[in-house]
C-alpha cells in the first residue's frame, strides 16, 4: 500500500516537472528569496555603517 502511493507521488511529480509548473513555481520563490536575502543585507550593512 505504502508503495503504491510512493509510486503515485512521484508520477505526479514527474507529470508537474515535464508540465514545467514546477520550474516556474521555483523561480517564483528564488526570485522572491532572493530580493529578502539582498534585503537582509543591505540592511545589515548600512547599520553596521552607521
Amino acid at each position: 500500500m505504502i508503495k503504491q502511493v510512493l509510486c503515485a507521488c512521484l508520477q505526479l511529480a514527474c507529470i508537474a516537472v515535464e508540465d514545467g509548473r514546477y520550474f516556474q513555481y521555483m523561480e517564483i520563490d528564488r526570485d522572491e528569496f532572493g530580493k529578502t536575502l539582498i534585503d537582509t543585507l543591505t540592511l545589515n550593512k548600512s547599520g553596521g555603517h552607521s
